[in-house]
């Protein structure tokens, strides 16, 4: 009876042995390689690469790598959300690893600063930080300047966004009621946070409207555009050109006629020594 209990209580510690060498040998690991871009913009799409490690040994089975959907991530179409892997597959002393990249939309409303993001294989569940920031710019622009007799709109072009860009470039599209003179795109260079600068177009318009884009590159070298519709109001403008020319016409007249008066004095006296 003792040698019965003996030989149990043996098998029971071999079993246990035996478990304990197996999770030894299945030691999954799982880091997060690579984010790109960096940081993850909101709106955009991002790429991930996670590194498996320990997937050489047979005692792992088949492992499933799965990206979990979790605000603000969702997988984008074109990429897998899960991966299957047969363990053990992998050649002694060459590369173990397994590369697992996934790409993600991030929704518009992600806050900045590092976001979790979620990986589950084998009924394991990891979080992963993913660095979140908005460097996208914003811009006001209205018109600083109307040239009535040249038709040349300045348009100042001021950087509101928290970020500074860089490539810079205005474009005046082809648009009803407008006609632009000239190039239709001008490269003002680059704008740091709030900073401002100005662009000038040959532009003839019948409407009190016209259509913008700006095309910059942001910190990510990313090549960002965004459309503006603004107010022309070129009313203003004229107004006051014609209020310089009409001033400038009373200066001339002022001067012919001082030059006028001049005239006649030095006629007279040539008269009278005569």
């Amino acid at each position: 009876m003792k040698k019965l209990v003996f030989t149990f209580a043996v098998l029971i510690c071999l079993i246990a042995l035996n478990n304990v060498l197996a999770a030894d040998i299945c030691d999954i690991d799982v880091s997060l390689l690579n984010q790109d871009p960096y940081p993850a913009v909101p709106g955009d799409s991002l790429k991930v690469v996670f590194q498996v490690d320990g997937i050489a040994s047979s005692e792992c089975g088949d492992i499933r790598i799965e990206l979990v959907e979790e605000f603000p991530f969702s997988i984008d179409p074109s990429s897998n959300s899960i991966y299957e892997i047969k363990s053990g597959t992998y050649t002694k002393d060459y590369n173990s690893a397994f590369m697992a990249p996934f790409k993600v939309r991030i929704d518009e409303d992600a806050l900045n600063g590092e976001t979790p993001i979620k990986i589950k294989y084998n009924n394991v569940e990891r979080m992963f930080n993913v660095e979140i920031r908005d460097i996208r710019a914003n811009f006001e622009i209205f018109v600083e300047d109307y040239d009535l007799a040249t038709e040349t709109i300045s348009f100042e072009i001021l950087n509101i966004g928290s970020e500074d860009i860089e490539a810079v470039t205005l474009e005046v599209p082809t648009q009803e009621m407008i006609q632009i003179y000239g190039a239709t795109r001008e490269n003002v260079g680059d704008l740091s946070s709030n900073e401002a600068t100005t662009s000038d177009f040959k532009i003839s318009s019948e409407k009190n409207k016209i259509d913008l884009i700006i095309h910059y590159s942001d910190i990510t070298n990313t090549r960002r555009t965004i459309e503006q519709t603004i107010n022309l109001n070129l009313g203003n403008f004229t107004l006051l050109s014609d209020k310089n020319n009409f001033s400038f016409l009373w200066i001339l007249l002022i001067v012919i006629l001082i030059l006028g008066f001049i005239f006649y004095k030095k006629k007279c006296r040539k008269n009278k020594k005569v």
